[in-house]
């Protein structure tokens, strides 16, 4: 994983709890953020279903055009 590729965001919905946004430059599909359970276990997916992972065509439509 790329140092700060994961980042705590304020949550807009649940102002008590935080949000992680992966940062889309700094992505290297290492899947950290979907596989990394409690006491190192290896996850297939996060277990509550938090993270919806999107194509890339789909989160430019959204968000624009990434830089590279």
């Amino acid at each position: 994983p790329v140092d700060n590729c994961m980042l705590e965001v304020q949550n807009p919905d649940v102002p008590h709890m935080i949000r992680i946004e992966v940062d889309p430059l700094l992505c290297i599909g290492c899947k950290k953020c979907i596989t990394k359970g409690p006491m190192d276990t290896l996850l297939e997916g996060c277990p509550w279903d938090a993270i919806d992972m999107v194509s890339l065509q789909e989160f430019e439509s959204e968000h624009g055009e990434l830089a590279y």
